[in-house]
């Protein structure tokens, strides 16, 4: 009898442990699946978190050169001619072109910037959109200022206009303000700015850095 409680104890037992192994293999197989999705997204939200705050800084450089007082001759001339320009016609349009030659060459870093736009909002959060599209506003700023000095506020034809009209010179320097980085305080420069330091803080936790500079008030 004592021979069969034994047996039975030690099957039960047996059982039991069998029963508990299988338990925490779960429970251990559990956790390293969590711990590897977890791994997993803190890497792609780093890779992303990089390239966005890269392609970031490397626009608001590209955003100086393409508003640089500097240039160098020549600069515009690359601008398909209209019909029937005056010679001072085509040097008005060729200092506006300048704007918009200059963003062809570096317009790589901004296409790319928006690219990455929407994963950016899938790992971070979709309020996290605005820097970028900030920094495709302020573009499309620049591109109208260009249009608006060349075809107007800089366009021989209209010195007449400008003439009669007493708010003429502080329109054309509103769009000068835009097109030309010389003008203190530079509110192109500090809404540039401004974006930045919004990805910045979007990327604070993962990357662990914090905002370049204090956001500006406008």
């Amino acid at each position: 009898m004592i021979m069969v409680i034994i047996k039975w104890l030690f099957s039960n037992i047996t059982d039991t442990l069998e029963s508990i192994s299988i338990i925490i293999a779960a429970i251990f197989a559990i956790y390293s699946v969590n711990s590897w999705r977890k791994e997993l997204k803190g890497q792609r939200e780093l890779g992303v978190a990089v390239q966005a705050l890269s392609l970031i800084y490397e626009c608001r450089d590209n955003l100086r050169i393409i508003r640089s007082l500097f240039g160098y001759v020549g600069e515009g001339t690359t601008r398909k001619r209209r019909d029937n320009e005056t010679e001072e016609e085509s040097k008005v349009f060729d200092d506006a072109y300048v704007l918009i030659e200059r963003y062809e060459r570096v317009k790589g870093s901004f296409i790319k910037l928006q690219a990455i736009k929407y994963r950016f909002m899938a790992l971070f959060g979709q309020e996290n959109a605005e820097p970028f599209n900030e920094v495709n506003k302020i573009v499309n700023e620049l591109f109208l200022a260009a249009r608006r000095l060349g075809e107007r506020y800089w366009n021989p034809k209209y010195r007449a206009q400008a003439e009669r009209d007493p708010k003429w010179y502080d329109k054309k320097a509103k769009e000068e303000a835009k097109f030309w980085a010389v003008k203190d305080p530079d509110t192109i420069a500090q809404r540039m700015d401004n974006a930045i330091t919004q990805v910045e803080d979007a990327c604070s936790d993962i990357i662990g850095i914090k905002p370049s500079r204090e956001k500006h008030i406008p």
